[in-house]
């Protein structure tokens, strides 16, 4: 809060020496300034520097502790598939190689990387159950092939789990954990913009990862440039394996009130690889300094 309050308090005296006009042509485009218009739009209580701040630490959270989880599911799931790892390692260094290191480029044209991320995702869904509303007045379906009647007030949501391992969508290996799912559908796709669809921050209703239609999360691209970004760098530098006494099954996932989580108690191993002498020089971004 004090680090916090101080800044508010200098965004709202910025806002009222430009006047309306000029704070809507000229303010910062950030979190912040997005804070503090939706404040003035409510009640004097909402509009206090503590308020805001609350809300940006609960914007934090969200945001923060989601990467981290995937994070962490992803490089378990590797670890109890480490077939999937040198595969992506020759792709990593390939694709850098071709576009200049750590491009927006590269990290697009990583193919299997985005499609493990995706099946992680898939597996490993924040939440059993998406797009949550509630009816307002009573409704009906009538789309379906029976009229479906919703009275006011019921609650009405779509089941995230049970669609990501649905083997009418998926197939008969829904419940099984493969790496390059979608990589190898993309592969066989001549339209960009069909495998465009099969993106990890793509989103549709056979994958609500990130949930779907207009109020999808609208932070997956950078979280999935970022998560790549984190796995890039944690496959080229160490070798990972799940402690010997696990067999090779990584931890159980956690859940409760409906959301799943990692085990954060569980453990893995890193050993730093030789080649990393050679990687942290080779695009420039990891040099003895920064390191």
């Amino acid at each position: 809060m004090k680090i916090l309050k101080p800044v508010f308090e200098e965004r709202k005296r910025m806002r009222e020496e430009l006047g309306q006009e000029r704070w809507d042509a000229e303010k910062p485009n950030d979190s912040i300034t997005w804070i503090i218009d939706a404040a003035m739009k409510k009640d004097a209580h909402q509009q206090t520097n503590e308020q805001m701040s609350w809300r940006l630490i609960w914007l934090n959270f969200a945001a923060i502790h989601t990467t981290s989880m995937s994070t962490l599911h992803i490089l378990y799931d590797l670890a109890a598939n480490p077939e999937y790892i040198d595969p992506l390692r020759e792709e990593i260094i390939a694709t850098m190689d071709q576009h200049g290191g750590y491009t927006k480029e590269a990290l697009n044209n990583m193919l299997k990387l985005d499609s493990c991320l995706r099946e992680s995702q898939r597996w490993n869904c924040v939440v059993s159950i998406v797009i949550s509303k509630l009816t307002m007045c009573d409704y009906t379906f009538k789309s379906g092939k029976v009229p479906l009647y919703l009275p006011k007030g019921t609650f009405v949501t779509a089941p995230a789990t049970a669609t990501h391992f649905s083997e009418e969508i998926y197939g008969p290996d829904a419940h099984i954990w493969k790496g390059f799912r979608f990589s190898e559908m993309r592969e066989k796709m001549t339209n960009p913009e069909e495998s465009s669809k099969l993106q990890a921050a793509a989103t549709s209703k056979e994958y609500l990862a990130f949930s779907h239609g207009k109020h999808a999360c609208t932070g997956r691209f950078f979280a999935i440039y970022q998560l790549k970004m984190l796995l890039i760098y944690c496959l080229l530098r160490y070798d990972i394996r799940l402690p010997l006494d696990r067999n090779g099954k990584r931890p159980d996932n956690r859940y409760v009130l409906g959301r799943r989580s990692a085990e954060i108690g569980g453990s893995l191993e890193f050993r730093e690889r030789k080649e990393w002498n050679e990687l942290k020089t080779r695009w420039g971004e990891f040099d003895e300094e920064e390191d």
